[in-house]
Order: C-alpha cells, then sequence, then structure tokens
C-alpha cells in the first residue's frame, strides 16, 4: 500500500528490498559510480522538494481560548449573562461574566503543550552527510538529498535518508529508535524475500537511525515525508488525542447536569407563570436557579486535584502529562517483543497457553494479512504480538479501543510514537526513550522502571477517588439550592436566596472543597479490581446520600427562613442571609463526611487532612464577611443575623453530619470499613 503522496514520490510503493542492485539503479535513473548531476539534483528538489518532514500546523492561541467557552454548562452562564443585562441587572452580570472569563483562563492556561513529536523526528534527520555527485565526493546539509542521490556512510553518521544498499563492509546500524530492536542490525546487500517485515529488511538503512560500525553506500529511495520516519510523522499526526475515561466521565457528568438544570429552570418558570407571578420575575428566578445549580468551581477544582497527583507523581521517578489516565493502566491485557522471545515471557507469565479460544501469538507478517474488519476481533483473542511495524501498532491499539478494551502502551522508540498517542495512556522511557516517544506518551518513567507504573496506578487511583469526593460533596449543594428555589415558587414564597446570592456561594464553596485534593490514599486502594471506565461518578448509593443531604438542605433552608420571616421578623434580607448561611455551613460539615464515602470520619481522625480544618475556618471568615462587612451587604444584599439564628444554622448543620454518618453505617457497616469508593 502506497502510504504517501503519489505525486510528490511516485515510486514510493516499490519494494526496494527486493530488488536487484541493477534494477534499482534502473529506477532511480542513476549511475552508482558517478551518482547525480548539479542539473538533475536540481530538478529533482524541484520535484520532490526538500529532505525534511513537514511540521503540522498548530491550534491558534485564540482559538483555544474561544475553545474554552464551548462547554454545555457554559452555554448556560452565557444565557445568564445576556438575560441580567437585558434586565438591567448589570452587578449580576458582571459578576457571571467574571466568573466565565476566569473559567476560561484557568482552561486555557491548563491545556497541554503543543505537540512537539513532529519537531523533534525533523531534529532527529536533519545533519550533514557525504554523497557522490559529478564523480566526486561532496559534503551536503541532508535537507538537500533527492531520491536517486548516493550517499557514503561510515561509523558514526546518521542515516540522512531511506537508502537502498549496494556496497557494504562490516556496516552495523541502530534502528533501535525506529524498529525497538536492541541491537544494532547487520547490514547487506542481497535482495529479501517480498514479505519481509520492515524489521528484517537488512539492505535498507532508515532516515534517522545511526551507524555504529562499518562503512557503505546506497541510494536514496525515499526523502522527507515519504522515508519510515516521515510514514510515522503523520501517523503520529493521524492518531487522535483520546480523552481520557476521567475527563469523559467529567464531559458526561456535565451533558447531564446541563439537562438536568435546563429541566429544573422551565420547570420553575412554568410554575411560576402558572401560579400568577409575573414572567419578568420568573425569568430572574429561573436564571438564579440555573445559576445556583451550576457548580462553577468544578474546573479549578479538577486542575487542583490533577496537579497535585503531578507533583506526587514526579517523587516517584515519573512525569505525569495526562494523570486521569493513570487510574486505568491495571485495565491492561496485552484511570509485545521479538516472536521466539515474547512467547518465552507469556509463557513465564501465565499466557502461553492458547484457551478459550486465544491465540498465543501473532507476527508482524501475519497481522499485515488481516483486515480492518477482522483485526478487532483477532487483536481481542491473541495474548502476544510480535515483530510489527508502527502503522501496525496504531491498528492495533484502535482495534482493542473499539472493543472496550483501555489501552495502556508502553515504549521508548520513535516507532511507537503513534501508538503511545493513540492509546488510553502512552509510557515512554525516561533515560532511553527518544524525545519523539516522550512528547507522545502522557507518563514518562525518569527511572525507566517499570515499578514506577505501579506507583502510577495507586496515585492515579488516589487521584480518582479526591476527585469523586469533590464531585459528590460539590452535588448537593447545586441541587439543594435550585430545589430551595422551586419550593419557594410553588409554594408562593419570595425567593429565599437571589442570583448573586448562589454565586456567592458557588465562588466561595471551591475554596472549602480543595481540601479533598490533598485527601490521603484510602487503605486498600491498590486491592481494588481496575474501575470499570462505563461506571458513572455518581453510583447508586452516592446519588441516594447526594439526594438526602439536599433534602436537608433545602428542609432546613427553608424551614430557618420562614422562621426569620414569621417568627423572628428579621426581614427578608436577614432572612437570606440565614438561608445562604446554613448552605455553606452544611457544606462545611459534609465536607469532613466525604473524606471518606464509606468510612466513618472517626475511624479516620480529624486531624489527619489539616487542609480540611483550614478550609472550614476560612469558609466560615469568609461568611462573616459576607454577613457583617457593610460594602459586602451592599453587593449581595445580606444583612446581619443574631447569635440566636446562628444556634439554628448550627443545628441544622448537625442534624446533616450526624445524618450522613448514620446512612454510612447502615449501607456499610464495619465489614466494608477498609474500601474505598462503593459500588
Amino acid at each position: 500500500m502506497d502510504r504517501t503522496n503519489s505525486t510528490a514520490h511516485p515510486r514510493r510503493s516499490s519494494p526496494w528490498h527486493y530488488l536487484e542492485a541493477s534494477e534499482v539503479v534502473r529506477l532511480l535513473e542513476v549511475d552508482l559510480t558517478n551518482g547525480l548531476s548539479a542539473d538533475e539534483v536540481k530538478r529533482r528538489r524541484e520535484k520532490f522538494g526538500l529532505n525534511c518532514i513537514t511540521a503540522r500546523r498548530g491550534t491558534p492561541a485564540w482559538q483555544k481560548f474561544l475553545q474554552q467557552f464551548n462547554q454545555p454548562l457554559i452555554y448556560i452562564l452565557l444565557v445568564a449573562v445576556g438575560v441580567t443585562a437585558f434586565l438591567g441587572e448589570w452587578m449580576d452580570s458582571a459578576v457571571i461574566s467574571g466568573v466565565v472569563i476566569v473559567n476560561a483562563i484557568v482552561g486555557f492556561l491548563q491545556e497541554a503543550k503543543a505537540e512537539k513529536a513532529i519537531e523533534s523526528l525533523s531534529r532527529m534527520v536533519t545533519t550533514e552527510t557525504t554523497v557522490r555527485r559529478e564523480g566526486t565526493k561532496q559534503r551536503v546539509h541532508s535537507d538537500q538529498l533527492v531520491p536517486g542521490d548516493v550517499v557514503v556512510l561510515q561509523s558514526g553518521d546518521r542515516v540522512p535518508a531511506d537508502l537502498r544498499l549496494f556496497h557494504v563492509k562490516g556496516l552495523q546500524v541502530d534502528e533501535s529508535a525506529l524498529t525497538g530492536e536492541s541491537l544494532p542490525v547487520q547490514k547487506h546487500c542481497s535482495p529479501l524475500a517480498l514479505d519481509t517485515v520492515l524489521v528484517d529488511r537488512k539492505n535498507l538503512a532508515f532516515s534517522g537511525t545511526l551507524v555504529t560500525a562499518g562503512q557503505g553506500e546506497g541510494a536514496v529511495w525515499a526523502t522527507g515525508d515519504s522515508t519510515e520516519t516521515g510514514h510515522i510523522a503523520h501517523l503520529i499526526a493521524e492518531a487522535v488525542d483520546l480523552s481520557t475515561p476521567l475527563t469523559k466521565k467529567i464531559v458526561q457528568f456535565s451533558r447531564l447536569l446541563l439537562w438536568v438544570i435546563l429541566a429544573l429552570a422551565i420547570t420553575t418558570f412554568a410554575i411560576g407563570v402558572v401560579r400568577g407571578e409575573k414572567v419578568v420575575e420568573m425569568f430572574m428566578a429561573s436564571v438564579a436557579l440555573a445559576v445556583g445549580a451550576i457548580p462553577e468551581g468544578l474546573p479549578a477544582a479538577v486542575t487542583i486535584v490533577l496537579a497535585t497527583g503531578v507533583g506526587r507523581m514526579a517523587k516517584r521517578r515519573a512525569i505525569i502529562r495526562k494523570l486521569p489516565a493513570v487510574e486505568t493502566l491495571g485495565s491492561t491485557t496485552v484511570t509485545g517483543d521479538h516472536l521466539a522471545t515474547a512467547r518465552a515471557i507469556a509463557a513465564q507469565i501465565g499466557l502461553g497457553h492458547s484457551d478459550e479460544g486465544k491465540l498465543v501469538a501473532l507476527s508482524g507478517r501475519e497481522l499485515e494479512k488481516i483486515s480492518d474488519a477482522e483485526l478487532p476481533e483477532m487483536a481481542e483473542r491473541t495474548v502476544v504480538f510480535a515483530r510489527v511495524a508502527p502503522e501496525q501498532k496504531l491498528r492495533l491499539v484502535r482495534a482493542l479501543q473499539s472493543r472496550g478494551h483501555v489501552v495502556a502502551m508502553t515504549g521508548d522508540g520513535v516507532n511507537d510514537a503513534p501508538a503511545l498517542k493513540q492509546a488510553d495512556i502512552g509510557i515512554a522511557m525516561g533515560i532511553s526513550g527518544t524525545d519523539v516517544a516522550k512528547s507522545a506518551a502522557a507518563m514518562v518513567l525518569t527511572d525507566d522502571n517499570f515499578a514506577s507504573i505501579e506507583a502510577a496506578v495507586e496515585e492515579g487511583r488516589g487521584v480518582f477517588d479526591n476527585l469523586t469526593k469533590f464531585i459528590v460533596w460539590i452535588m448537593p449543594t447545586n441541587l439543594g439550592e435550585a430545589l430551595l428555589l422551586i419550593t419557594s415558587i410553588f409554594f408562593g414564597l419570595p425567593l429565599p436566596a437571589l442570583p448573586l446570592q448562589l454565586l456567592w456561594i458557588n465562588l466561595t464553596d471551591t475554596l472549602l472543597g480543595l481540601p479533598l485534593a490533598f485527601e490521603p490514599k484510602e487503605a486498600g486502594v491498590m486491592h481494588r479490581p481496575p474501575r470499570d471506565p462505563r461506571q458513572p461518578f455518581l453510583t447508586h448509593a452516592l446519588l441516594m446520600r447526594t439526594g438526602l443531604v439536599s433534602l436537608i438542605m433545602v428542609a432546613g433552608g427553608m424551614g430557618l427562613f420562614y422562621w426569620e420571616i414569621r417568627v423572628a421578623q428579621t426581614g427578608l434580607a436577614a432572612a437570606r442571609t440565614a438561608v445562604v448561611n446554613v448552605i455553606v455551613l452544611i457544606e462545611a460539615v459534609y465536607l469532613f463526611n466525604c473524606r471518606s464515602l464509606n468510612r466513618s470520619l472517626f475511624t479516620m481522625g480529624l486531624f489527619t487532612n489539616r487542609w480540611a480544618l483550614g478550609g472550614a475556618f476560612s469558609m466560615l471568615g469568609a461568611q462573616l464577611v459576607f454577613t457583617y462587612a457593610p460594602v459586602m451587604n451592599r453587593l449581595f444584599h445580606s444583612a446581619p443575623i443574631s447569635g440566636e439564628s446562628w444556634m439554628r444554622i448550627a443545628v441544622v448543620a448537625a442534624v446533616s453530619f450526624a445524618a450522613v454518618e448514620l446512612e454510612k453505617w447502615i449501607r456499610f457497616g464495619r465489614r466494608h470499613e477498609e474500601r474505598s469508593i462503593p459500588e
């Protein structure tokens, strides 16, 4: 199959390893003794271009920034900005706009670095080389080579293009970066069988490989993008940056939340209109509900949780570029080698038996004959793959992913880069790995020690757990705020909290919830089986707990709102301030509930995460400012409340804490104290 632009290299698909030297001379139209003439070199350079790999154009910075707004939950906030501006609520509009812009900036700054693999390839193949032209040896820059040039190789040279060798004297070439072979290859000039796989084409020399011994001469048959290295660059560009299992869950979660928020907002608007409320007021109520239901702090929390994990892994000799995928490493089955060697290793680790319809091993030569339609089934039935070419590795990864597998790929060579990028997580070697492999991988082992992968799995699971805890913690707040508004409208009461007050809660609760990012890994995290990628963040047990806390928040908030207005007669602003404070205080105690999703706080110790204590006290200080500072009273329409109000708020929060601890004990009991995440 011709893998390149046929206009640029019409002879790219010729089986050069199969041809005799005389046929090579005829096809390339060259005199192997004298080389090409200057005029012929010029003509061919104009036709085929420079001998360099084309760099892929990156996404402009402005486009990356605009992409941050292409998120379901941001759409609602943008609508809220427009509606509040239209209604003349300029303060609300400005604050919501600020939230949207800050989130966009954070996301933009956290974007992965631009792909550098192709640039690394270009640097690797750009050098000086010796050629025969017009009967003499000349030293030229490698990017000036054209098909038909006769290249002279000696020990220490880097091969500047793909060559068909016609003269060798003890020539050995290190092709490990391209083929994965650990030892230098002894080259010869004799023709080979037509079906010889890439790694065994010993009469060819490939661009970017290194001459380790001997001398040789060969004719250039491919340059630039048409070389095997250029083909790999094309595969890297073709491989997609897959969303990790974690980011997929976040996207699914966001979409589900979007529809729930829209449904609640429409319900709120409809109930109010049916009850005879003004349309404009119901618009504002719907906006308030949307603002209250959106977890604005989620993007920042994800960023900080992942950054914390990156820091921990750096201390354990693994550089993580896409930490969310690390949790899925335990699913590897295949968040390869030489055929005989691979069979021996497979037998030693218990994969050498052909049971349950599984094949023992499949070579690259056999793999080439399998169609794309048949490959997924064959890939799933095979436990060992050997002597596979770069595009075959890419095909294998895609085939396994099409069957629902979460694929981890390890490698260090240029030939591994396309599959490293395509895999759910690519793992490159920091010492022996090429720059190309490192750029394409999600994780780099700085010590080339596979034991570090186990540490990465452990850290990744801890990160996943902590992010799940944050989402489980933040959801009752957003759901509770939405239900509060719907309840008040249903009973014809004033809004218990204004849109700006709900936005204040959602912005400040990020400060309160971030200590969960620093929660130590729970015992037994590595004794769990790999998490099913299809399992959602919120399991049935966690959904029930979210509903429980939300209902306590609604009951406590509405009860306090009614008490402050009708019994204490403190006024609407003070009543709303009490509601805001009870939501925040329930959040604070629920934070300690969520430090473990099934173990009691009393079995963990109150001081094992001092960040949580600091976050709770910081949040309490912020609420005192919100309640008593005159400037905050003007901005957020809050008002001072009495000591009796604080006592009632504390009672509701205590009931919430006790209810969740009791629910944990009833649902899991002592038998499951060491489990990290409930099923």
